[in-house]
């Protein structure tokens, strides 16, 4: 692949803040978007329940899955492509595009994101074409695959925790300039080229498999999300301004995203420490409640346990002991309290932080995470 005349490096993804680091002061934007990719196929390499429990739901492979959400998350910040987020960056780089005129960046109204969408709509068809390799589809089949593909674009496109406002799409053309356009439909067809992302035709023709992925679609946010986080650490992905082809980059970005996953402690085993009783972990005698929780049938089918008592009753140990069997039985990997205001909130945190390193333990002498 071709690095010569190639205008999508011409744009830049990062900038250090730190005016005086002796390091690159930017990098470049096809490589921050192929780190944030490299992050989110280790997300799925790592995490093989989620990855099937995803294939399952949408009834593709593992594999199908796969290439077509990474191409995706590789798409995440095309919004960055305009030539209003350009602006935000002051140099005098001549590699990089130096835009004239046009709107300064809105970061309440017409933010990257949304930004990214008006790039998403042109380029559209070409995925399409390439996922289903054939022109002869007729207009409402291609409406609706179009649409399908939409839903996977916003997943990746929000990555900052909220929907894309769609509101009067015409008022970013005061944000973008023809020659975006043109390194964003270079930038899609060199990945096209590198990841070959496939969907079975029917699964895009069908609307109940639409409302399948609408269904699913906040948990591949989810993934988007943490994965533009982890691709953002500059720990693990210096910047990068020498231009090298996006095949010869991919594999560094690969590299780096294992590195960079592996040292959170996010989809790592639990070490989890044997439940032994009420009265060894807390040094009381359980309560009736808390003896059926201790000794309660607990396997790795699906199940819902609702504790009801009265005040005084017990009901955090027992939860805590019944979390504690259930991770015992690998049917967990961690446990959430959702609790009504910030005060009752704060007080369970005191004493969930006082005991769960009895149920877990960290690696190498760290302590397990708890937020």
């Amino acid at each position: 692949m071709l690095v010569s005349g190639k205008k999508y490096f011409n744009y830049w993804g990062k900038t250090l803040r730190q005016p005086n680091h002796l390091s690159a002061d930017y990098h470049l934007l096809p490589y921050h978007c192929l780190d944030v990719a490299a992050v989110g196929q280790a997300i799925f390499r790592t995490n093989s329940a989620l990855r099937h429990d995803l294939a399952s739901f949408l009834e593709l492979t593992e594999d199908q899955l796969a290439s077509v959400f990474v191409f995706m998350l590789a798409l995440h910040d095309l919004g960055k492509f305009s030539s209003s987020f350009q602006k935000l960056y002051s140099h005098k780089h001549n590699a990089l595009y130096n835009p004239k005129g046009f709107n300064n960046y809105d970061g309440q109204y017409f933010r990257h994101d949304r930004l990214g969408l008006h790039f998403w709509r042109f380029i559209r068809s070409n995925v399409l074409f390439s996922l289903v390799e054939s022109n002869e589809i007729d207009r409402r089949t291609k409406d609706q695959m179009l649409d399908t593909l939409t839903i996977l674009a916003d997943c990746v496109l929000g990555h900052h925790g909220q929907p894309i406002n769609k509101k009067d799409p015409s008022a970013i053309k005061a944000y973008v300039d023809d020659h975006n356009e043109q390194a964003v439909e270079a930038f899609v067809k060199d990945l096209l080229i590198i990841f070959n992302p496939k969907l079975p035709l029917d699964k895009l023709a069908a609307k109940d498999w639409q409302k399948k992925l609408k269904q699913i679609s906040w948990h591949l946010a989810g993934v988007a999300v943490i994965a533009d986080w982890i691709g953002s650490d500059t720990q693990f992905f210096p910047y990068h301004t020498e231009k090298i082809s996006l095949s010869d980059y991919w594999p560094l970005a690969q590299e780096r995203a294992e590195q960079a996953l592996a040292a959170t402690d996010l989809w790592q085993p639990l070490n989890v420490q044997p439940f032994l009783s009420i009265q060894e972990h807390y040094g009381f005698s359980p309560t009736p409640l808390q003896h059926w929780a201790e000794t309660v049938v607990v396997d790795k089918s699906p199940q819902l346990f609702i504790l009801e008592d009265v005040t005084g009753a017990g009901k955090t140990e027992a939860a805590l002991a019944l979390t504690h069997r259930l991770i015992e039985v690998c049917v967990a990997d961690g446990f959430y309290f959702g609790l009504p205001t910030m005060a009752t909130s704060n007080a369970m945190f005191s004493r969930v932080a006082g005991h769960y390193q009895q149920m877990l333990t960290g690696k190498e002498g760290k302590k397990p995470s708890i937020v």
